[in-house]
């Protein structure tokens, strides 16, 4: 059993962007099938409140596996949909999600990760518009002292937008 949470203010101090809030929790049953394959069922509940477009509340499922190739390198795939609703009244949506990442540990302290995914976000620069995002992305991690790590990274995605108010146009 897997249980996590997690809570992040969006803000800026540019008013032409949109600020938000999100809450989320995320569960998951777990099952070690082998030494190497490790599998899972997981539920995330989610609520973003979000300035001048009301809240959004949403419920994802994924089935997720993760294959251990090496001690330094594994492959994790989830796929899964997520149900988005929206108390502006516009019609509930629906998207399938997924995720494919590469990870590789040469050493301890360095972490190595390419991914491939589909999500939802909403948007901060379009008032009352989320996107769906398909796209890819890489990082480093290295941890630099103790329990403190630099990141470095980049990706690509290309964003669908749709409206989360009656009347605006995507």
């Amino acid at each position: 059993v897997e249980v996590s949470g997690r809570y992040r203010n969006t803000s800026y101090d540019d008013p032409r962007y949109t600020d938000s809030r999100q809450w989320e929790n995320q569960n998951w049953l777990n099952r070690q099938l082998t030494g190497k394959i490790n599998v899972g069922l997981g539920v995330t509940l989610g609520y973003w409140d979000v300035d001048r477009s009301g809240t959004q509340t949403y419920e994802q499922v994924e089935a997720r596996a993760i294959y251990r190739f090496a001690e330094k390198m594994d492959l994790t795939a989830a796929v899964g949909g997520n149900w988005q609703q929206y108390s502006s009244g516009v019609p509930a949506t629906w998207y399938p999600i997924f995720r494919i990442a590469a990870r590789y540990r040469p050493v301890e302290a360095t972490e190595f990760q390419v991914e491939a995914h589909q999500f939802q976000q909403v948007s901060a620069s379009s008032l009352a518009q989320n996107y769906n995002t398909i796209g890819f992305s890489g990082s480093v991690r290295r941890r630099v002292i103790d329990k403190w790590f630099a990141t470095a990274g980049g990706g690509y995605g290309l964003a669908d937008y749709y409206a989360t108010l009656p009347g605006i146009p995507p």
